[in-house]
Formats: structure tokens, sequence, C-alpha cells
């Protein structure tokens, strides 16, 4: 049986009942910081100090957008995120598993009659439907992204059919590593998998699993360790704690780690996780969140962040460039400019 799609509705900005105008942002702001620094947290993040530098760039408040409906001309409630790393563009999607959907049609995101719903007609084989079938027709356009190719994607949340078609759409340079409702896509013309694990008890609370795979670059031999996730959410569990926990044990030292996907949780939670489980370990953090625009819509109707990519270096020297949406799927700033009321990505 599939795990439930529970979503973290913990919301900081959530009795906010419009989005803030230009003249209000900076009141929003400070309400918004204060109350950072006002609402409890979790017993086990307490006593974590966070680098200021850390939390001015990782700090974003949600912010209600409302009902989308026909708006929202997206097959997912999630967007692409993406980032080059040493030159080589990648990317992590939640693709909605169509198990899933009826999540969008109870309307709690304001997404029912939005593509989402009006392209849930079933094409077969299976449950695949003309949706499912956007989502690959868009993986493939990152793949063959004109200035920001994908040389590797991760997925989350794939149904079996969804994944069937999806391998035999791929380039023939492009292979996968199944873990089920999670999805690695790479070029196997740049990159030799040299470990590749499927994680089934990084999350003591839940038996949802994760992929930990290494990639090699055949050009260079530089190394890089994905850790491909899509984070319990329920809000009053240790989902981001097990998570950040098993990324700190499990970080490779000399090459960098790369941890992403679905996390359920905004940036300042999974900062607080992180640096928590560092610190419980008696060692410094290590891992640096790229976020660069809202790329979910909350079920209280409110623009998110949770969609992460956390990198550690390891001993290398790695240069990390956060992708616009445009660089990581074309026209998809389009979809960005409904739930950003100014530009979050810098």
């Amino acid at each position: 049986m599939k795990p439930e799609r529970i979503e973290n509705v913990t919301d900081i900005a959530a009795s906010q009942k419009s989005p803030p105008s230009s003249t209000a942002t900076t009141i929003l702001f400070a309400a918004f910081i204060l109350n950072c620094l006002t609402t409890p947290i979790e017993p086990e993040a307490a006593e974590v100090s966070i680098p200021i530098a850390e939390q001015t760039d990782l700090e974003f408040p949600n912010q209600v957008v409302g009902r989308l409906g026909e708006k929202w001309q997206f097959p997912s409630d999630h967007l692409p995120v993406g980032v080059t790393i040493n030159g080589i563009p990648i990317a992590t999607w939640n693709v909605l598993d169509t198990d899933y959907i009826d999540w969008i049609y109870v309307n709690g995101q304001g997404l029912n009659h939005s593509l989402i719903t009006e392209e849930d007609i079933t094409i077969g084989p299976g449950n695949f439907t003309q949706r499912d079938q956007m989502v690959v027709s868009d993986v493939l356009s990152m793949i063959a992204h004109p200035t920001h190719p994908k040389a590797m994607i991760a997925l989350q949340e794939c149904g079996a059919d969804f994944r069937s078609v999806l391998k035999d759409s791929l380039p023939e340079n492009f292979k996968v590593i199944d873990g089920g409702e999670n999805v690695i896509l790479y070029d196997a013309n740049l990159f030799d998998v040299k470990e590749s694990t499927l994680v089934k008890n990084a999350f003591p609370s839940n038996p949802r699993p994760m992929q930990d795979v290494v990639l090699e670059n055949k050009n260079t031999g530089e190394k890089f360790k994905i850790i491909n996730a899509h984070v319990p959410g329920d809000p009053n569990g240790p989902g981001r704690y097990e998570f950040a926990r098993y990324v700190q044990q499990n970080q490779a030292a000399d090459f960098p780690t790369i941890a992403l996907g679905d996390m359920n949780f905004d940036l300042r939670q999974m900062n607080q996780a992180f640096y928590g489980e560092a610190a419980k370990m008696g060692v410094d953090n290590v891992f640096h969140a790229y976020p660069a625009y809202y790329a979910h819509v909350g079920t209280n109707k409110d623009a998110k962040i949770i969609d992460h990519i956390y990198i550690s270096t390891g001993k290398t020297l790695v240069f990390v460039e956060k992708n616009s949406p445009d660089q990581v799927m074309l026209g998809l700033q389009a979809t960005v400019n409904l739930l950003n009321n100014y530009d979050f990505c810098r």
C-alpha cells in the first residue's frame, strides 16, 4: 500500500488574506521575522544557533495566493527547481502521482479546474493519463534545454505506469535508477553509476524509502553523491530530522553531496533540522540550501518553498549557480509569476 501523501500544513504566514503589495513588503517581512523569533519550535531544535547569513538567505515567508484554478496551466502542484554545479545542470521535481490526485479535486490548494484536473484523463497503459504524458514531455524538454540541458534529474511521486512510459520515452543516452516512487535520471554519456542504494530505514517513523547514489563524471573523474527523497510531511512527526540525520551521517567526505527532493518543510524548518542534527553529532553543518523561487501551492492556498537542493562540497572546490525558472524549464517563469509578487531569485 502506498504511503499517504501528507503535506506539512504549518504555515508561518497563514493569516494573510491576500499577497502583500509592494508598499507593504517591508511591514510584512518585519512581522515575519518577529513571528520566527516568537514561534515555538520543536524541542530538538530549540538550542540550535543558525548563523545570521544563513537565516537571511534561507527564510522566506509563505504568501497566500488564493484560488488559482484555471490559471494554473502546469501538470503538477510542484514546480521543478535546479542548479548548475561545476557546469553541470541538475534538477529535482515532484511530478504528482496520479494516485494522489484526489488531493487536487478536494481543492484545498485551490487547483481544481486547473490543467491538473482537466487533463486527468486515463489513456493507458494502466492509469497513465494525459497529464502524465505532459509531465513526460516536460521532463524531455528539461533534458533537451537549449542552454541548460539537464544531466541529472531527481523525481518524486512517480507511479508505476508513469515510470514505464518515461523509461520508454527517454533519449538513448539517458538511463533510469528506479527507486519506486523516487527516480533518478542521468546522462550515461557523462556519468557512470558507482554506487546505488535504496535506503529503506532512513525514516524510522515512516516506511518511505529514498535513494542514495554516487555518480562519477567520465570526463573528469569527479564524483557526486545524490540523495533523492520525498520527506514525510507530518508537521508533528520527526521526518525532517530523520532526513537531516541520515544526510549528515552519510555525506561523502571527499566529494560533493547533493541532498534534494520534496522535503515538505520550508527553508527555516529544514535549516533547523540540518543544524540541529549536526549539533547532536558535534560537528559543523556544511550543507547549504539553494532556493530560487516559490515552487509549490500549499493546502492553505499559499506559495511555498519546500522543494530543496542542499549541497556540501566535501574536500573539493565546487561552483554552484542557482537556476532561474526558465533555465530549469523553458516557459516555467509564467507559472512562477502566479506565485511570486516580488523576485526571490537572487
